[in-house]
This record gives structure tokens, sequence and C-alpha cells, in this order.
């Protein structure tokens, strides 16, 4: 039986996938994700080299062979295309997310073009020589933002703390006189607050809370009594309140067979469920 999940009632890092059939809690993500790429210009256009050749310039590049050497050559069969690469220790320049003043050549196709380096600024031993006064200048600006932003995400993470529980609604039907139903649920985690970050529930089409708030979220007040939640600690909440409060003897371990089958050992010797 597969649970449907609502993109439309679901907190704000909350990720639903696959047409609805998945559902994920992300931590949060920078609104700025810049992406490394090695580029090729032959004519007017900038064009990404193939994945082999980007990984091993890349590769070389952390290394510093770019500040201690003057030519790359790289051949096939062991590359996708044969590619040599020069460039001048004099003019070899970073600014800023590149390395340029590359030039290619491409060895199958008898053709020269321009290459460069795009992407995230990496500061690597050996470099100095090729900074201008107003890269070195950026860089310190740029560790100063840095700094701002990591104290500034402390303190938003120190303010939401504890109130930062997130749900999402599914839906599933059910034919009439198909009985009774039951699930296996199973935690992909350790859960959080002792377990009062986490449960499972059922509620109403009027059950529309999502985003973050105290615990408990699910069964919790602020729906009026629109759900009923067993929360991971064993305690079941509605309109805020303990119903009733499940326990173990001891933990239910999920264990996988020689044959990849799962099966969770419960309470009693001998007991299986799968």
């Amino acid at each position: 039986v597969t649970w449907v999940w609502d993109v439309e009632t679901c907190g704000q890092q909350m990720r639903v996938g696959d047409l609805g059939l998945t559902a994920n809690l992300r931590e949060e993500e920078d609104t700025y994700d810049e992406k490394l790429v090695w580029e090729y210009k032959t004519d007017w256009r900038w064009d990404p080299m193939p994945k082999d050749i980007q990984d091993e310039l890349e590769r070389r590049f952390l290394k510093g062979f770019f500040f201690k050497n003057a030519e790359i050559r790289l051949r096939e069969p062991r590359y996708s295309r044969g590619l040599e690469i020069t460039w001048d220790l004099e003019t070899l320049s970073i600014n800023n997310d590149m390395l340029e003043n590359l030039e290619g050549y491409w060895l199958n196709d008898d053709e020269d073009c321009a290459v460069r380096r795009r992407g995230p600024r990496v500061k690597l031993a050996g470099e100095e020589k090729f900074l201008s006064r107003a890269q070195k200048q950026l860089d310190v600006n740029m560790a100063k933002w840095r700094e701002q932003q990591a104290e500034f995400k402390l303190k938003q993470r120190m303010e939401k703390f504890g109130k930062s529980v997130e749900a999402v609604r599914g839906t599933i039907g059910f034919a009439p006189g198909t009985g009774c139903h039951k699930w296996i649920l199973r935690w992909e985690h350790e859960p959080k607050l002792a377990g009062k970050g986490d449960a499972v529930g059922v509620g109403t089409s009027q059950s529309e809370v999502a985003d973050p708030c105290e615990p408990p979220s699910l069964g919790g007040a602020y729906d009026e009594g629109a759900s009923l939640a067993l929360y991971a600690n064993g305690e079941l909440y509605h309109k805020g309140k303990v119903l009733a409060r499940l326990e173990r003897s001891e933990l239910r371990v999920l264990l996988e067979d020689d044959l990849g089958l799962n099966f969770v050992l419960g309470d009693k010797e001998g007991e299986k469920e799968g």
C-alpha cells in the first residue's frame, strides 16, 4: 500500500519527491551553490570538458601542479579525448572563481582552444605569486563574510532549538470491507529529542500543521484534535495530551540475513516479523 505525500502540506525543510512517493527532512541548504567546471572554447562558446578530463585536471590543480609546471598532456585511450594544455607561469591568473590564461590543443581534432577552471575559490599552497592585490583583498573580505555567516546560522539554530519539528501529510485510500490494516514502521535514523521529535499518526483533512514548531506537532494542540500520533518514545498524543505510553522491555533491532531479507527481532526469543 502506497502513501502519497502532499507537497502543499509539508514543512519548510521537507522535500517531497518521486511524484509524491517519498518525503525527507533535509538540513538547511545554502542558497548559493557554485558548481565546479573545467571549460574550453574553440570559437565563441565555453563548453564543459569531458568528465574524466575534468576530474584529472582538478586532481592536479588541487595538488598545485599548475603553479610548478607549464604543460599537461592527456592521451587516449586512458582519457576520452587527447588534450594538451600549456601556460606561461608569468601570465597564469587566479581571478575570483577563475583560473585563466591556459591554452589548449585537441590532439585528435588538430584544434586549438582556450581553457579555464570556473568554480569555488580554493586556496592552495604556491598560489601567492599568481594573485593580484585585489584578489588578496577579496579573499580577506570573503573570509570575514563566511565567519559572519557561520555566526548568523549558529544564532538561528540556537533560536530554533526545540522549535524545529516539521511534518508532512500523506493520503491513502482504502476499499470498503477490506478489514484491519497494519504497518510496520522502521526509523531510518536515530529519533531526535529523546523520541519526542519523531512520530507517525493519522489525521483528518483539517490537520494542516507542518511548519516548524515545538513538539508535539502531530497529535498536538495545534490542530484542535484533528490528529492522533504515536511518538518514537512510545507516547500516544491527542490534542496535546498523552493518552497512553507504550513500553518495550528491549529495543527492536533490524537485521539483514544472507538473502537480503529484513527481519525485526522482538522482545520474546524466536519472535519474528518480516
